[in-house]
């Protein structure tokens, strides 16, 4: 006895749903590309069309329409998580753009500098066995952060960035890195070589446009010769260029 259509049509819709779900847990720097967030979400309902469309075709007795719409039910809850996790993450960026809380990390008083230095520790530690994990090495550079070794915190940025193929996290990396660099060592000077490698790789971003702008303020005082001749220019511990 074969299957009726609507029960095969259902649980190819649940795989996909679970297979998706697992690409994105696996996976960063998928779960956080914006084309393949959107590539899923757009899988996700594409795919629910057969399933609707072979379970209204399909006649069966009046017990089957009441377990073909619990059965789509619960392969659509299989999609769920991936759309859950796409909702939050755009919230919770759009809200960081507002509230400018990207880098503003956790409260200061939550960490007390000795349980931030064993948090240091302790990311090292992990980071011995696994060089190249981004996430890791990102938590370290946030820690570095919150201890305000600022230097220490663009290093591991930059290495962070340095470690994942070209896309959007790498972005943001090299981003977080120049930012700290600029707006919290106030050194343009160092940053250079991160707004310009922005400029170059992801000219259409939003990083690119931050970048552009700092490089054309700093640009136009280099132009200007209203940068200091010495060892602390713009940016760099000498404050802003002379008059």
């Amino acid at each position: 006895m074969s299957l009726p259509g609507y029960v095969i049509a259902c649980s190819v819709y649940a795989v996909l749903g679970i297979c998706t779900a697992w690409v994105f847990r696996s996976s960063r720097t998928i779960r956080e590309h914006s084309w393949c967030q959107f590539s899923a979400l757009l899988m996700s309902f594409l795919a629910a069309i057969p399933a609707l469309v072979v379970s209204s075709r399909e006649l069966y007795m009046e017990f089957h329409l009441g377990f073909q719409g619990f059965l789509f039910l619960a392969s659509a809850l299989c999609h769920v998580p991936v759309w859950i996790y796409i909702v939050v993450f755009h919230s919770s960026r759009l809200a960081g753009t507002f509230t400018g809380s990207r880098f503003a990390g956790r409260p200061s008083e939550e960490f007390s500098p000795i349980k931030e230095w064993k948090l240091v520790e302790e990311h090292l530690r992990q980071l011995a066995k696994n060089p190249l994990d981004a996430r890791r090495r990102e938590s370290l550079a946030d820690s570095y952060l919150r201890l305000g070794t600022l230097d220490s915190a663009i290093s591991e940025y930059r290495k962070a960035a340095d470690s994942l193929d070209s896309g959007p996290e790498q972005a943001r990396l090299l981003y977080r890195a120049a930012y700290v660099c600029v707006e919290r060592r106030m050194s343009v000077k160092k940053a250079l070589p991160l707004l310009r490698r922005l400029v170059r790789l992801y000219p259409r971003s939003y990083y690119a446009a931050y970048a552009r702008r700092i490089l054309n303020r700093y640009e136009a005082y280099e132009a200007a010769g209203l940068l200091n001749s010495g060892g602390t220019d713009w940016w760099d511990g000498g404050g802003d260029p002379p008059a």
